[in-house]
């Protein structure tokens, strides 16, 4: 009998005792529960607010290379016809638009495009710069498309673009690769010099007008752009291909 009573006593400590001890700690596990739901709320309020700052960041953003306009120390009276074709491999593949100049990367390193702000090809927009540089040496300058020769007493200055974009994460990259050639009234190329690189800029504007201003001055090209003396047979020249002569590494770092 009194074996039973010991285990019925030692039953009711089993339920009893738990159930104090639930009742004693209840408001301690509540604050406790209360705050880790409050810390969980408010890392995931953190983190929202990054995901979206860096998301606002990157969705949308655009580059205005129009204002990238080379410092142009030429003089000639010579008009020029300012003509930029646009040969990047994933331009030609379809896989990008003209419009893409690069990609800004978001929290985990995905990538958002970048494209220029006037919703014009790239081509377009380094045209106009370079049109911009030419006019404020005192040049005429006009922009043209699909030419493959200047007008009568003219020069026509094509720049190719094999590549040219940015990459930004923790660090902004500049990839380009460009040739610049000056072509007669025949066709026929007069001079032609690359310009190529990559590395971290502080000013992309800056970057793509060292990048124009490195090539224009060239001394064949410079040479080349001097006034029209008389016309030259095309026999003597090479024909115009975009394929460069000569290549330069630029300094870049601005």
């Amino acid at each position: 009998m009194a074996r039973r009573s010991f285990v019925s006593i030692q039953a009711v400590d089993l339920i009893v005792m738990p159930c104090i001890a639930l009742t004693v700690l209840q408001p301690t596990i509540a604050a406790l529960i209360k705050w880790n739901l409050t810390m969980q709320f408010l890392r995931a309020l953190v983190l929202g607010a990054a995901v979206i700052a860096l998301g606002g960041c990157a969705i949308g953003q655009t580059i205005d290379y129009r204002q990238s306009s080379p410092e142009v120390k030429l003089r000639s009276a010579t008009p020029v016809l300012v003509q930029v074709v646009d040969q990047r491999p994933y331009v030609l593949a379809l896989d990008k638009k003209p419009t893409f100049v690069g990609r800004i990367r978001g929290l985990y390193y995905n990538p958002w495009n970048v494209n220029t702000k006037s919703g014009l090809p790239l081509a377009d927009d380094l045209a106009q710069a370079v049109r911009t540089g030419l006019t404020k040496a005192r040049i005429s300058a006009a922009v043209g498309q699909g030419v493959t020769a200047a007008p009568a007493g003219q020069r026509l200055l094509v720049l190719t673009l094999r590549e040219w974009k940015m990459d930004a994460y923790m660090r902004v990259r500049f990839d380009f690769d460009v040739g610049l050639a000056v072509i007669d009234e025949h066709g026929a190329v007069l001079a032609s010099q690359d310009v190529k690189g990559s590395g971290a800029v502080q000013n992309l504007i800056g970057a793509g007008a060292s990048v124009l201003r490195q090539a224009l001055a060239s001394p064949g090209v410079t040479q080349a752009l001097e006034p029209v003396r008389e016309s030259t047979s095309s026999s003597a020249r090479t024909p115009f291909s975009p394929a460069a002569e000569s290549v330069d590494r630029v300094d870049w770092r601005l």
